[in-house]
């Protein structure tokens, strides 16, 4: 399947690092793929994530942004992208409604048992992306730059909570606070 979008990693990575079995259908995953990409771009922040897209077509990526990909990126991306997929992986939707099929029959699959393979997903996930997060914060060595560079224009995500909230770059939201403050006083 081509895809004019470049990404950090293919979906045979997915495959071989989660549970997703090899005959699975990219059109399946292409979509959840793509969305765990744009949570990466909110994570690494705009100009992070072009820089990153620009070196990985020119193939001029350094050995510490490969580590980078390697380490923390690539497994956080696979869990991700399989935790968004999983209820599609269960079940279709078709003009008739929303099926589940084992070969030539339909099978019925207990809506606990998707929850419980969700949620394993999801905190999977979460711990790749707090230590994709905290390897970033913590770089002494200053390998990485531009994550320490916040432009208006970057919607960084800092952490997710299970509840799905959010938390963005605080130093922006303060400064826009203060002047809004100082607006309406």
């Amino acid at each position: 399947m081509s895809d004019c979008r470049t990404h950090f990693i293919t979906l045979a990575t997915v495959k071989e690092i989660t549970p997703i079995g090899r005959n699975v259908d990219d059109r399946k995953l292409k979509p959840t793929f793509n969305v765990a990409h744009d949570v990466l771009r909110k994570i690494l922040g705009i100009t992070m994530y072009d820089d990153f897209i620009v070196k990985i077509e020119g193939a001029t990526l350094n050995v510490d942004e490969q580590a980078l990909i390697d380490d923390f990126i690539c497994p956080f991306l696979s869990w991700e992208t399989y935790h968004r997929a999983i209820p599609d992986l269960h079940s279709s939707v078709t003009k008739t409604g929303i099926h589940t099929k084992s070969g030539d029959e339909y099978d019925s699959i207990p809506a606990d048992t998707i929850k419980i393979k969700s949620n394993q997903a999801q905190s999977i996930s979460k711990d790749y992306q707090d230590m994709l997060i905290r390897h970033l914060e913590v770089d002494d060595n200053d390998k990485f730059p531009l994550f320490d560079n916040v432009t208006i224009e970057d919607q960084r995500v800092r952490r997710t909570y299970k509840a799905g909230i959010a938390t963005g770059n605080t130093r922006r939201f303060r400064t826009n606070l203060d002047q809004f403050n100082e607006r309406e006083l």
